[in-house]
């Protein structure tokens, strides 16, 4: 009787769980898939290329307790809300944001749009220290479990918030990666274009960003020949 019982609940259990993920594949358009090796290498080394350009320029470069409070800013943590268009100005009054320690070392923000089981997201905030990830992602289950491996050791500096990607504010992002469709591409195109400070970087895996000059071209060696698109915000990036 109690095997049997068991037996139900673990089968209710997985089928709400195929349920969810079926339901987020059919609203985001596409379905959460972890992202190879190869790709997660190569988006490393471009990220550690990128950044130290970054470096370069003073983008993020400053330390020490005298820092200017000009350069503060802020960030959000696992767990905390994540800030939308629709909290307009009210966001910066909320507890969920924090004044950065200028007085630690400070590497870039990466920020994920759609960052599904977390793969890419987990590999950048291992290899490319200091720099802090963001994660966002909407669908329950692939974020649950890049959670939980978040949790694991060898994981730094990363956070994995559900929100929505086309309502996540972008103005703190140093960097951000995409890995998605056509579709989302399209919609993130305007927001990206409207949200991100000159000389943030965006990197997209396989689809480009529509109206938008890449700055270069990666063709990876995989069976797809899988193209990373580099563009650089406030750089001639529209092509109309």
């Amino acid at each position: 009787m109690v095997s049997a019982v068991l037996s139900m609940l673990l089968l209710t259990i997985a089928l709400v769980l195929v349920i969810s993920i079926v339901y987020y594949t059919w609203r985001n358009g596409i379905s959460p898939l972890p992202s190879s090796l190869l790709l997660r290498r190569q988006v490393e080394q471009e990220v550690k290329r990128l950044s130290a350009v970054q470096q370069k320029s003073g983008r993020y470069g400053f330390t020490g307790e005298n820092a200017s409070a000009a350069n503060s800013e802020v960030y959000f943590f696992q767990g905390e809300s994540v800030p939308t268009a629709a909290d307009g100005a009210e966001a910066t009054g909320k507890k969920s944001i924090h004044t950065r320690d200028t007085s630690k070392p400070r590497g870039p923000l990466i920020i994920e749009a759609g960052s599904g089981w977390g793969t890419m997201a987990l590999h950048l905030a291992r290899y490319c220290q200091p720099c802090r990830v963001v994660g966002i992602e909407n669908s329950v289950v692939p974020l649950a479990v890049s959670r939980l491996l978040a949790g694991l050791p060898g994981s730094h500096s990363i956070k994995l918030v559900h929100g929505d990607m086309y309502r996540y504010h972008y103005e703190q992002a140093d960097l951000v990666v995409c890995y998605l469709f056509p579709g989302a591409m399209t919609r993130l195109s305007p927001i990206l274009r409207e949200q991100t400070h000159p000389g943030t970087y965006i990197i997209s895996v396989y689809f480009a960003l529509p109206d938008w000059e890449a700055e270069h071209v990666i063709t990876c060696r995989d069976v797809h020949q899988t193209k990373i698109y580099i563009y650089r915000a406030g750089s001639r990036i529209y092509t109309v």
